[in-house]
């Protein structure tokens, strides 16, 4: 496939209308010329080249990289998810791809980031040439420079908005997560379902609420609207967890990603879950869970994906991020992780946003701008939450 059409399926994902359109053109023969006409190339006119595109251009480097692109940690999960992503990319590219996992010790966004930083300050090779993560994470390799700046609407006009790039200039969003409550449905009746944060305090809670250890979501609760801090809310917030614990109502510690403890009944909610997403695909799967949005912590929170400086295949990699802004990447996303990004209309996140907002409760965008703002209080509040989760 050249290069010159693969513009279109970009942002569609229509292969097969584009075969649909190419296989129903005119086949009628060109009638030949009449002897008196000059010949045909004596009146052609010569048909000028349009310069590459910066996607066109960003492919071809990509060929001569051989489509290698190497993560710290895993983009697409599973060898079916690999799989699926590579058939799609290299359909739409028109080249091949290869994705290779560094190894890493760990196991945590954390310790990713951490181990890229040590291998910057040492002046070696990165290990990944992509990194995923989130306001917990990036901020901090942002300020460590290890984050290479792209102008990615480039290399998708139209397409590529501001809600994708993270407020930020080295990030594309991956898909979008809201924080709140996962509860046992089977522990949890429908007249009982907290909607406020003083709900949490009923005594029938008493030893059936978890937290997770990094006080996931109540740490960045106080971040406005606007992007402003509101100390007297984190105040107040930190006083209600502090409540929890005394009264026992918080009684366990649950991470993110442990959702059979709150499948099992071992809790009857976490509060709170980092993001809705787990909670759609144990759903799906039929476990008695399900997810509330509480209007004073919930907010929008995304995982990002971002090219680290001195990267050995950059190019490879950015393809990698622009594909995950199509259509095609998005749809993927969806099927894999049960999310999208909330930046296009028409995804499963972009609604949620919108219902939300519909119940006259706005929701705060917590990107990557917005964080960077209030990161200082953030960690400060995170660092005595910690402390009261943990019971000292």
């Amino acid at each position: 496939m050249k290069t010159r059409t693969l513009l279109g399926l970009l942002t569609s994902g229509l292969v097969v209308g584009m075969l649909a359109v190419a296989c129903g053109a005119d086949a009628t023969p060109t009638p030949a010329p009449t002897a008196t006409a000059p010949p045909l190339a004596a009146t052609a006119t010569p048909v000028s080249s349009a310069p590459p595109t910066a996607l066109e251009m960003l492919i071809e480097e990509a060929k001569a990289e051989g489509g290698k692109i190497i993560a710290i940690d895993g983009l697409y999960d599973t060898p079916k998810e690999q799989t699926e992503a590579m058939a799609a990319m290299e359909a739409m590219f028109g080249m091949t791809f290869s994705y290779f996992y560094a190894p890493t010790p760990g196991g945590s966004q954390n310790t990713f980031t951490a181990q890229l930083i040590k291998e910057a300050e040492a002046g070696v090779t990165p290990s990944s040439d992509l990194v995923r993560g989130t306001t917990a994470t990036l901020p901090l390799a942002n300020r460590a420079g290890i984050l290479e700046i792209v102008d990615w609407e480039q290399f998708l006009p139209g397409r590529i908005n501001d809600r994708a790039l993270g407020g930020v200039d080295y990030v594309l969003v991956a898909n979008t997560r809201i924080g709140g409550v996962q509860y046992n449905t089977d522990l949890v009746p429908p007249d009982a379902v907290p909607q406020t944060m003083e709900d949490l305090l009923d005594p029938r809670w008493e030893g059936l609420l978890a937290s997770t250890s990094y006080a996931a979501v109540w740490d960045r609760a106080s971040i406005e609207v606007d992007g402003s801090w509101d100390a007297p809310k984190a105040a107040r917030i930190l006083g209600i967890l502090t409540e929890l614990v005394e009264i026992g109502n918080l009684a366990g510690i649950v991470n993110c990603g442990e959702d059979t403890r709150i499948v099992s009944g071992e809790f009857a909610m976490l509060v709170f879950q980092c993001g809705d997403n787990s909670t759609r695909k144990l759903k799906a799967e039929g476990a008695p869970v399900d997810f509330a949005y509480l209007p004073a912590v919930s907010n929008v929170t995304n995982t990002y994906v971002s090219l680290l400086k001195g990267a050995q295949f950059p190019a490879s990699a950015k393809l990698h991020q622009i594909f995950v802004q199509t259509e095609v990447g998005q749809a993927l996303s969806l099927k894999f992780d049960y999310t999208d990004s909330w930046a296009y209309e028409g995804n499963i996140m972009f609604d949620v946003v919108k219902d939300i907002e519909a119940r006259g409760v706005p929701i705060p965008v917590i990107d990557l701008a917005v964080y960077e703002l209030s990161f200082d209080d953030v960690q400060e509040v995170k660092a005595l939450m910690r402390v009261v989760i943990r019971g000292g």
